[in-house]
C-alpha cells in the first residue's frame, strides 16, 4: 500500500449508530482502518478524516497547530451528527 492510500480518509456507511475515528499524531486514517472495519461489521457507520498536516511530510505537519486538528475533527463530527444521532468518538494517541 502506498503513502497516498494510507493517508486517504474513509467512511463506511452502515447503520444509524455512527463513530468518528481520529488517528494519532504523525499517523493517518490507515491506522484506524481495522477498528473501523470491525465497527462497520457490527452495523456502525464509521468516518475517519485525515487531520491537517498529516499523511504528507514533516514540513506540512510543522505548519499546523492543534487548532487546525480540532477544526477538522469538529467538521468531521458535524457531518454524521447532522444526519444521525451524534457519533461516538474513538481515537489513538492524540486522536
Amino acid at each position: 500500500m502506498n503513502v497516498q492510500d494510507r493517508a486517504r480518509p474513509f467512511r463506511i456507511l452502515r447503520g444509524p449508530t455512527s463513530c468518528l475515528l481520529l488517528h494519532g499524531l504523525t499517523g493517518t486514517p490507515y491506522e484506524m482502518r481495522g477498528i473501523g472495519e470491525a465497527l462497520a461489521g457490527a452495523g456502525v457507520t464509521v468516518s475517519c478524516p485525515l487531520l491537517p498536516g498529516h499523511g504528507t511530510s514533516p514540513r506540512d505537519l510543522a505548519g499546523t497547530t492543534w487548532h487546525d486538528w480540532e477544526r477538522a475533527a469538529l467538521d468531521a463530527w458535524a457531518a454524521p451528527a447532522a444526519a444521525r444521532a451524534p457519533p461516538f468518538l474513538g481515537g489513538l494517541s492524540m486522536g
